[in-house]
Protein backbone atom coordinates (compact mmCIF):
# COMPACT_ATOMS: atom_id res chain seq x y z
CA UNK A 1 0.00 0.00 0.00
CA UNK A 2 1.03 3.57 -1.02
CA UNK A 3 1.66 6.31 2.42
CA UNK A 4 0.34 8.55 0.16
CA UNK A 5 -2.88 6.96 -1.09
CA UNK A 6 -3.91 4.43 0.75
CA UNK A 7 -6.41 3.02 -1.51
CA UNK A 8 -4.29 1.88 -3.88
CA UNK A 9 -4.23 -2.39 -4.03
CA UNK A 10 -1.40 -4.66 -4.55
CA UNK A 11 -1.50 -6.09 -7.50
CA UNK A 12 0.54 -9.06 -8.23
CA UNK A 13 0.09 -10.20 -12.68
CA UNK A 14 2.91 -12.38 -12.66
CA UNK A 15 4.49 -10.65 -15.25
CA UNK A 16 8.52 -11.28 -15.68
CA UNK A 17 9.95 -7.76 -14.61
CA UNK A 18 7.33 -6.40 -12.66
CA UNK A 19 6.86 -9.07 -8.92
CA UNK A 20 4.24 -6.51 -7.46
CA UNK A 21 2.81 -3.01 -8.94
CA UNK A 22 0.74 -0.74 -6.74
CA UNK A 23 -2.57 0.70 -8.37
CA UNK A 24 -5.90 -0.47 -8.84
CA UNK A 25 -7.57 -2.39 -11.37
CA UNK A 26 -10.22 -0.86 -13.72
CA UNK A 27 -12.18 -3.10 -15.64
CA UNK A 28 -13.74 -1.97 -18.85
CA UNK A 29 -16.90 -2.71 -21.23
CA UNK A 30 -16.38 -1.79 -24.35
CA UNK A 31 -19.62 -2.41 -27.28
CA UNK A 32 -19.19 -1.80 -31.03
CA UNK A 33 -17.85 1.85 -32.33
CA UNK A 34 -15.38 1.97 -29.42
CA UNK A 35 -17.72 3.46 -26.91
CA UNK A 36 -16.82 2.67 -23.14
CA UNK A 37 -20.09 1.29 -22.16
CA UNK A 38 -19.22 0.12 -18.31
CA UNK A 39 -16.36 0.47 -16.08
CA UNK A 40 -15.55 -0.94 -12.95
CA UNK A 41 -13.08 0.31 -10.06
CA UNK A 42 -12.18 -3.34 -8.69
CA UNK A 43 -11.27 -3.70 -5.04
CA UNK A 44 -8.04 -5.51 -4.26
CA UNK A 45 -6.52 -8.18 -6.95
CA UNK A 46 -9.69 -10.31 -8.37
CA UNK A 47 -9.26 -12.59 -10.87
CA UNK A 48 -10.21 -11.70 -14.48
CA UNK A 49 -12.94 -14.97 -14.38
CA UNK A 50 -14.90 -12.97 -12.01
CA UNK A 51 -15.77 -9.96 -14.38
CA UNK A 52 -17.36 -11.07 -17.12
CA UNK A 53 -20.56 -12.76 -15.66
CA UNK A 54 -21.82 -9.10 -14.19
CA UNK A 55 -20.65 -7.95 -17.31
CA UNK A 56 -22.87 -9.79 -19.50
CA UNK A 57 -25.34 -9.04 -16.78
CA UNK A 58 -24.39 -4.98 -16.87
CA UNK A 59 -24.72 -5.25 -20.38
CA UNK A 60 -28.11 -6.82 -20.64
CA UNK A 61 -29.76 -4.59 -18.25
CA UNK A 62 -28.28 -1.66 -19.90
CA UNK A 63 -28.94 -2.44 -23.59
CA UNK A 64 -32.17 -5.15 -23.16
CA UNK A 65 -30.54 -8.00 -24.88
CA UNK A 66 -26.94 -9.81 -25.20
CA UNK A 67 -24.22 -8.38 -27.12
CA UNK A 68 -23.99 -10.46 -30.48
CA UNK A 69 -20.03 -10.88 -29.56
CA UNK A 70 -18.10 -11.38 -26.48
CA UNK A 71 -14.49 -11.44 -26.85
CA UNK A 72 -11.69 -11.22 -24.00
CA UNK A 73 -8.01 -12.79 -23.30
CA UNK A 74 -6.98 -15.51 -21.74
CA UNK A 75 -7.48 -14.63 -17.97
CA UNK A 76 -11.46 -14.39 -18.89
CA UNK A 77 -11.57 -17.83 -19.74
CA UNK A 78 -13.31 -20.72 -17.63
CA UNK A 79 -15.91 -23.38 -18.96
CA UNK A 80 -18.61 -21.26 -16.59
CA UNK A 81 -18.10 -18.32 -18.24
CA UNK A 82 -18.26 -19.87 -21.73
CA UNK A 83 -21.40 -22.21 -20.39
CA UNK A 84 -23.00 -19.15 -19.47
CA UNK A 85 -22.35 -16.82 -22.63
CA UNK A 86 -23.80 -19.59 -24.46
CA UNK A 87 -26.88 -19.86 -22.24
CA UNK A 88 -27.52 -16.03 -22.70
CA UNK A 89 -27.62 -16.29 -26.75
CA UNK A 90 -24.83 -14.98 -27.31
CA UNK A 91 -23.52 -16.32 -30.85
CA UNK A 92 -19.77 -15.12 -30.90
CA UNK A 93 -18.14 -15.88 -27.38
CA UNK A 94 -14.65 -15.57 -27.56
CA UNK A 95 -12.72 -16.43 -24.91
CA UNK A 96 -9.02 -18.44 -25.87
CA UNK A 97 -8.13 -20.96 -23.11
CA UNK A 98 -4.60 -20.51 -21.61
CA UNK A 99 -2.21 -23.39 -20.90
CA UNK A 100 -3.01 -27.46 -22.06
CA UNK A 101 -5.49 -26.76 -24.72
CA UNK A 102 -7.33 -30.67 -26.04
CA UNK A 103 -7.07 -30.74 -30.21
CA UNK A 104 -10.65 -29.89 -30.21
CA UNK A 105 -10.32 -26.47 -28.62
CA UNK A 106 -7.17 -26.13 -31.03
CA UNK A 107 -9.19 -26.78 -33.74
CA UNK A 108 -12.01 -24.30 -32.67
CA UNK A 109 -9.83 -21.32 -32.11
CA UNK A 110 -8.60 -21.81 -34.98
CA UNK A 111 -11.58 -21.50 -36.67
CA UNK A 112 -12.65 -18.13 -38.94
CA UNK A 113 -15.04 -16.61 -36.62
CA UNK A 114 -12.94 -17.47 -33.19
CA UNK A 115 -9.67 -15.51 -35.09
CA UNK A 116 -12.01 -12.49 -36.22
CA UNK A 117 -13.49 -12.11 -32.80
CA UNK A 118 -9.93 -11.80 -31.32
CA UNK A 119 -9.10 -8.78 -33.52
CA UNK A 120 -11.66 -7.59 -31.79
CA UNK A 121 -10.03 -8.25 -28.54
CA UNK A 122 -6.95 -6.59 -30.34
CA UNK A 123 -8.81 -3.07 -30.52
CA UNK A 124 -9.80 -3.14 -26.75
CA UNK A 125 -5.87 -3.60 -26.16
CA UNK A 126 -5.53 -0.79 -28.10
CA UNK A 127 -8.28 1.16 -26.10
CA UNK A 128 -6.67 0.45 -22.80
CA UNK A 129 -2.93 2.36 -24.12
CA UNK A 130 -5.17 5.30 -25.60
CA UNK A 131 -6.83 5.86 -21.64
CA UNK A 132 -3.43 5.43 -20.75
CA UNK A 133 -1.61 7.92 -23.34
CA UNK A 134 -4.18 10.02 -24.06
CA UNK A 135 -6.71 10.72 -20.93
CA UNK A 136 -4.66 10.11 -17.86
CA UNK A 137 -5.07 6.44 -16.77
CA UNK A 138 -1.27 6.14 -16.27
CA UNK A 139 -1.16 7.96 -13.40
CA UNK A 140 -4.38 9.83 -11.64
CA UNK A 141 -3.68 13.28 -9.83
CA UNK A 142 -6.67 13.60 -7.76
CA UNK A 143 -6.11 12.58 -4.60
CA UNK A 144 -8.12 9.92 -2.40
CA UNK A 145 -10.41 6.57 -3.06
CA UNK A 146 -13.36 9.25 -4.97
CA UNK A 147 -10.56 11.55 -6.22
CA UNK A 148 -9.03 8.02 -8.07
CA UNK A 149 -13.19 7.68 -8.93
CA UNK A 150 -13.90 10.86 -10.28
CA UNK A 151 -10.14 10.62 -12.28
CA UNK A 152 -11.58 7.70 -14.05
CA UNK A 153 -14.88 8.57 -14.80
CA UNK A 154 -13.96 12.00 -16.11
CA UNK A 155 -11.66 9.93 -18.16
CA UNK A 156 -13.89 7.70 -19.61
CA UNK A 157 -16.07 10.52 -20.64
CA UNK A 158 -13.81 12.24 -22.48
CA UNK A 159 -12.63 9.10 -24.04
CA UNK A 160 -16.58 8.91 -25.10
CA UNK A 161 -17.21 12.16 -26.24
CA UNK A 162 -13.88 12.39 -28.38
CA UNK A 163 -15.27 9.16 -30.05
CA UNK A 164 -18.19 10.37 -31.00
CA UNK A 165 -17.04 13.60 -32.26
CA UNK A 166 -14.68 11.77 -34.07
CA UNK A 167 -17.46 9.99 -35.66
CA UNK A 168 -19.67 12.58 -36.90
CA UNK A 169 -16.81 14.52 -38.17
CA UNK A 170 -16.52 11.19 -40.36
CA UNK A 171 -20.01 11.39 -41.14
CA UNK A 172 -20.16 15.17 -41.89
CA UNK A 173 -17.30 14.60 -44.71
CA UNK A 174 -18.84 11.37 -45.94
CA UNK A 175 -21.84 13.62 -46.80
CA UNK A 176 -20.29 16.67 -48.29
Amino acid sequence: MSIFEVHTDIICRGKPNLDVEFERKVWLDEVDGAIISNYRILKGNPHDTQQLVSSLDQHIDKFGYPPKLVSSDRGVFSQSNENYAQSLGIKQVILPKGGYRSKQRIQHERKRNFRKGRHWHNGVEGRISFLKRCFGFQCCLYRGDMGFKRWVGWGIIAHNLTIISRCLVSQSRNIN
